[in-house]
């Protein structure tokens, strides 16, 4: 199904706006050159999923959008350091746990922002001192709904997921909307 959709992404628009009846699936076809009826007849079906009035977003948990593994901090890093990986571009904050590995805090770009702000040298910084020490988290069973609901009120832009106190996974806004927009990158 991957292969469809990025060989003919204009026309994985016009399958979400058309009905699932043959003359639909004739004319998908045809105009993207495919000729796997059956592949079309599937993501049709996926369709149907989201014309239930947001029924994937219930039925959508951490554990099957999160991403692992996750690039987390110690508590002792150097905050330059945590700083380097951000700057990798794969994220935008990270989760820092102890030396249990349990969540104590998490390191974004505007707390290294703030530091550096302030007048602080991240090389004498550690995570743990630049980190926002109230973590909000998930568990594996929360809902795509729900942690919608969490980013927006909280106004983060991702969760940890966690399984008895120590760091599983992580979604994203983004992990989020690249399920919705591509049903076949969930993981079940």
């Amino acid at each position: 199904m991957r292969n469809i959709i990025g060989a003919c992404p204009r026309n994985f628009l016009k399958v979400f706006s058309i009905a699932a009846d043959q003359d639909a699936v004739t004319g998908v076809k045809g105009a993207s050159g495919e000729g796997n009826e059956r592949k079309w007849r599937k993501l049709f079906d996926m369709t149907d999923v989201y014309q239930e009035g947001g029924k994937i977003m219930r039925d959508l948990k951490a554990g099957s959008i999160m991403v692992r593994p996750v690039a987390i901090a110690k508590r002792n890093s150097p905050a330059r350091d945590v700083a380097l990986q951000l700057l990798s571009g794969l994220y935008s904050g990270m989760p820092v746990v102890n030396d249990e590995g349990q969540i104590i805090g998490v390191v974004t770009e505007l707390d290294l922002l703030e530091a550096v702000d302030e007048g602080k040298e991240l090389a004498k910084l550690t995570a743990e001192d630049v980190m926002t020490k109230e973590t909000i988290t998930v568990d594996l069973d929360t809902s795509a709904s729900k942690m919608i609901k969490i980013m927006r009120e909280k106004h983060i832009i991702r969760l940890p997921v966690t399984e008895n106190g120590k760091v599983v996974g992580i979604v994203s806004r983004c992990d989020i909307l690249r399920t919705v927009v591509d049903p076949y990158l969930v993981v079940l």
